[in-house]
């Protein structure tokens, strides 16, 4: 069980929650939280950062968390998501988001990619957000594959990120 990230990330939420009402209303704030490392590898579908080796990303994207300009947790999923392998087949990032009690507050997909015609390697950028007025203190990040680009299955997932 990973205990010292979550009581060191909810001593950080503490923090800007105090120093957000102890400011004066209306100014943004600036509070910005330890990121979250993403990899997700599956057959042909990768998740991470920009160097590919060995069919798979050596290193990972991330989950950032921040307080945004209306004062919610707000989080963004950057990195590559690279199709490799798979001619004319179709990739997309998927972020579950969640309030404080786990409950699921709606899904956003990015955009939906196609690798070229032959097996060849391709990545492309991920920069995925929640919603800016929902408060949002945990995610889940998928892989999602696809042959027709209407239909998606789910390749590979994270647990849980909490802020």
């Amino acid at each position: 069980m990973r205990t010292g990230p979550i009581i060191r990330r909810a001593a950080v939420a503490l923090a800007a929650a105090v120093m957000t009402a102890v400011t004066v209303p209306g100014q943004a704030q600036a509070a910005v939280f330890p990121p979250d490392p993403v990899r997700l590898t599956a057959p042909g579908v990768d998740f991470g950062d920009n160097t590919f080796v060995l069919g798979a990303p050596l290193g990972s994207g991330s989950v950032n968390w921040a307080v945004n300009q209306y004062g919610f947790y707000q989080a963004t999923l950057t990195g590559r998501l690279h199709l490799d392998n798979v001619p004319l087949q179709y990739g997309r990032m998927h972020m579950e988001y969640f309030d404080g009690a786990g409950t699921s507050l709606g899904t956003i997909h990015g955009g939906k990619v196609r690798a070229p015609n032959n097996n060849s390697h391709v990545s492309w950028s991920v920069d995925l957000r929640s919603p800016d007025q929902l408060q949002v203190v945990q995610v889940e990040i998928c892989t999602e594959t696809s042959s027709n680009g209407t239909s998606w299955s789910q390749s590979r997932c994270t647990g849980r990120l909490l802020l």
